[in-house]
């Protein structure tokens, strides 16, 4: 089997799966040794596996790439695509410690830190190039900066998205309630005409209805939070991802369907307050 002209081979070392938080779907990774003496061995993409393989793994099976064969020895988790970029349709085979380009990558444990460790990693890579003191750095150090204010621009659109469907959502909802108990009114005109003629009061009929319609949004807004909750969880358990509790985001749905609630209440409750009981009773 031949793949797509378009995989993409990186070369690296040992340490390059734990720095990329990269996992394997079977195998294993390089070991040092592999690394120094560049043993032809080779990590490959889900893509690149199936293309190959189908339904198996391919370990310990050789491939050829370029004028070299390779030794499958692991496979990358399935990772799918960011920006464009997927490591599915690539192949990892150990650097050459001769290669004159290369990019290192360097994991900072706190974001507060990043400063600090760029400043190392400028040290560092300058004394391992013998360079000397203020001279122009022939490197470049890149900080993943730009990919956080990406996502955080990404992130604050898709909230700004959520929060749109959410209102429309509600707007629906609304018109919905209301309906229902404009409906509702009309169906128990002779309800609300014995009551009347038995002395109730407007304002007890029309609180009545309001109770009504707070105590339905509520449910309805408490069947979400609780459905919200559980498929937010199950998505993170099957993305392996972590999942928080939003909090204040649950108390500001609460406090708008308890608003969305009583504005849709009001036209039922009005419509039901001024019924005429005398009207209301010949309908008996």
């Amino acid at each position: 089997m031949t793949t797509d002209p378009v995989v993409r081979v990186l070369a690296c070392d040992e340490n390059y799966l734990a720095c990329q938080d990269l996992r394997l779907a079977a195998g294993r990774g390089f070991t040092q040794q592999e690394v120094e003496e560049r043993l032809p061995v080779a990590l490959l993409g889900d893509n690149v596996r199936k293309k190959l393989f189908e339904n198996e793994n391919g370990l310990g099976e050789m491939v050829s790439c370029g004028n070299g064969r390779y030794r499958v020895v692991g496979v990358l988790a399935r990772e799918g695509a960011l920006y464009g970029s997927s490591l599915d349709a690539s192949m990892l085979v150990p650097i050459d410690a001769s290669a004159a380009d290369c990019r290192i990558s360097v994991r900072v444990p706190e974001t507060g830190s990043l400063s600090a460790a760029v400043a190392e990693a400028g040290a560092q890579l300058a004394a391992v190039r013998r360079l000397p003191p203020g001279s122009e750095p022939d490197f470049e150090i890149a900080k993943a900066e730009g990919a956080e204010a990406t996502l955080a621009s990404l992130r604050s659109k898709l909230s700004l998205l959520a929060l749109a469907i959410g209102l429309v959502t509600m707007l629906g909802a609304s018109v919905g309630l209301m309906n229902s108990l404009l409906v509702s009114v009309k169906q128990r005109t002779q309800e609300i005409g014995t009551r009347r003629a038995l002395g109730a009061r407007a304002r007890s009929i029309s609180r009545q209805f309001l109770l009504e319609s707070v105590v339905i949004g509520q449910m309805g807004n408490a069947s979400g939070v609780l459905l919200g909750l559980l498929f937010g969880g199950l998505t993170a358990l099957a993305l392996g991802g972590r999942f928080s509790v939003p909090w204040p985001w649950l108390g500001a749905a609460t406090l708008l369907s308890l608003a969305v609630s009583l504005a849709a209440g009001v036209l039922p409750a009005r419509r039901a307050a001024r019924l005429n009981p005398v009207e209301a009773l010949r309908s008996l």
